[in-house]
């Protein structure tokens, strides 16, 4: 594929296809990619490690999962933490939407001053 194409992606993470167990030869993909001038774009893959794989770009859901699972983002010391709400209590979708959003924007702007 690379010898055919500038931008490739990559699948499979999320329905746990790829499974933790193979990111080292995903890892090596990538780099002959990049090698070759690929971009390769991650399918729904946000990790914390995310930034060692050398993707150009990936996507997720990730950030909305606030609102479904009550998790709340912040970005603290180059690093996206992610807190539980506490038990009992409900989040604001709203407020933890433009929260979550926030913290990783504020990742992304970090992620892209490796470039």
């Amino acid at each position: 594929m690379v010898r055919d194409y500038d931008f490739v992606a990559i699948g499979g993470f999320v329905i746990k296809e790829i499974k933790p167990k193979m990111y080292p030869q995903i890892k090596k993909l990538i780099k002959y990619a990049n090698y070759r001038g690929v971009k390769v774009h991650g399918l729904g893959y946000t990790s914390k490690d995310m930034d060692t794989f050398g993707f150009y770009s990936t996507d997720s859901t990730s950030w909305s999962s606030g609102t479904r699972f009550g998790q709340i983002y912040q970005f603290k010391n180059n690093e996206l933490v992610q807190h539980s709400k506490p038990a009992g209590t409900r989040v604001v979708a709203d407020k933890v939407v433009r929260n979550n959003i926030t913290a990783w924007i504020q990742y992304q702007k970090y992620l892209d001053r490796g470039r």
